[in-house]
């Protein structure tokens, strides 16, 4: 006579399968005998703004793939369509931050009053890793613009 199959019985033979699947996909992102999760993660770009801020309306950011939105402009994504960072938040009008998936060696910040320019500056961001370990994981650097008086 054949066991029937029992709920507990599907319930082992699917944890066991999703093991096998899970160990499989885990030992394709291996590094140095470590096993990495494939997790997605962001790396936070933090704008710190100086000088004359009385006019800043947005700050905006790109690389060579991606745009933050700006106003009279509508976030630049890749080629597949999917942005490339998002703006997180804007603290107290002088600390912008920008959780991007990628840590661009550069990036091109504008500060901006409506669509008027108040400053754009190229930046190499210094990248440091948030938790140092044997897999990669989420990066933060700050880049430090200074905004001109503006006359008016």
């Amino acid at each position: 006579m054949v066991a029937p199959i029992t709920l507990a019985r599907r319930r082992a033979a699917s944890l066991g399968a999703l093991v096998v699947a899970g160990a499989t996909g885990l030992a394709a992102c291996s590094t140095g005998g470590v096993d990495c999760p494939a997790v997605g993660y962001f790396d936070a770009l933090e704008v710190a703004l100086d000088g004359d801020l009385t006019q800043v309306d947005v700050v905006q950011v790109c690389t060579d793939t991606w745009c933050s939105p700006g106003p009279g402009s509508e976030s630049r994504s890749d080629e597949s369509g999917s942005p490339k960072g998002a703006v997180t938040a804007a603290d107290d009008g002088r600390t912008w931050s920008f959780a991007l998936t990628g840590a661009p060696d550069e990036v091109v910040v504008r500060v901006l009053a409506d669509e008027a320019i108040l400053a754009k500056e190229s930046a190499e961001p210094r990248w440091r890793e948030v938790s140092p370990g044997p897999c990669p994981g989420p990066s933060e650097a700050t880049v430090a613009i200074t905004v001109p008086a503006q006359e008016g």
